[in-house]
């Protein structure tokens, strides 16, 4: 499984429940060898496999059998945690299933807000533009949490499920 495209394609072929299990192979497959082989700035490199999961760098929830799909894979990797941010919280078809994934221990999911968006849902986290240079003038609606990724002081090493909750909103 190596890009978005063929990803998607493989998922029509073989339907939500088989690629959840293949995704679910491959992670667990990943966590048992340990170290990976990964290419960065033109040189190989071993790397450290870290049980830490987003799952999306780009994309978003499309349907409801993807959704599903990602709801097998979190329920099989109640060890790992698992986040990711998305704005098909305003699709109203998709927003019960996406209630649904929230209530996963293991699982941290961000609504992806801006001035065009609104307001994230009540009881949900936001991750919204703060840099005021991209959005001027903006203030967040709720206490927010920027892209992990972004925060130099945390990595994928330093994610759990603690810290993660411990943002929720009131």
């Amino acid at each position: 499984i190596k890009s978005i495209s063929s990803n998607l394609v493989l998922f029509f072929e073989v339907g939500p429940e088989r690629f959840a299990e293949m995704l679910v192979e491959k992670l667990r497959d990943l966590e048992r060898k340990g170290k990976v082989r990964v290419r960065v700035k033109g040189r190989t490199k071993e790397v450290k496999v870290v049980k830490a999961f987003r799952v999306h760098v780009a994309g978003d929830f499309f349907s409801k059998d993807y959704i599903r799909m990602w709801k097998i894979v979190i329920e099989s990797l109640p060890d790992w945690p698992i986040w990711t941010y998305t704005r098909s919280y305003l699709i109203p078809e998709l927003k019960p299933l996406l209630e649904e994934l929230k209530e996963f221990p293991n699982f941290v999911l961000y609504a992806s807000t801006d001035p065009d968006t609104g307001p994230p849902p009540e009881g949900w986290l936001e991750a919204c533009c703060v840099d005021t240079k991209y959005k001027p003038g903006f203030k967040p609606y709720t206490k927010t949490v920027r892209c992990l990724e972004e925060t130099r002081g945390l990595t994928c090493k330093a994610v759990s499920y603690t810290h993660l909750r411990a943002h929720e909103t009131s």
